[in-house]
């Protein structure tokens, strides 16, 4: 943890907490929902789901809890900024920043859900249904 700013990030969640009622000042006050909680960028994957269909999207929720709705967008975007910073990922700050917005604005306009990768989303619906392939 000591060298890596973001996995010092990841491993110190419940510091994050007490740092958050301290510095979130209005972002602290929203109302509260079901959130994530340890939200970041490690923590979207894919996995096959009860249908056997290909689904995309937060795969850990061990820290699931009400939660100011600001928490976890905070908390992504903060991981994303690290990951910039740290060369995790090869995106500038802003253009990371803007994909979180409009992904999570969309999420909501669309009610949320799950992203199912085999039905409708363009490029993504070349033969994903092939059972054998390793994601």
């Amino acid at each position: 943890m000591k060298t890596d700013e973001f996995l010092f990030l990841r491993a110190t969640y419940y510091r994050w907490c007490q740092l958050w009622e301290r510095h979130c000042g209005p972002l602290k006050r929203g109302p509260k929902v079901l959130s994530v909680g340890d939200l970041h960028i490690e923590n979207f994957g894919t996995w096959r789901d009860a249908d056997g269909r290909l689904v995309w999207g937060v795969n850990d929720f061990d820290e699931a809890a009400l939660l100011p709705w600001t928490h976890d967008l905070v908390r992504l975007m903060t991981s994303a900024a690290v990951a910039v910073r740290s060369l995790r990922i090869k995106l500038n700050r802003d253009t990371a920043f803007k994909s979180i917005l409009d992904g999570y604005k969309e999420g909501i306009s669309e009610g949320g859900g799950p992203f199912v990768l085999e039905e409708n989303n363009g490029r993504f619906d070349s033969d994903l249904s092939t059972k054998d392939r390793c994601w």
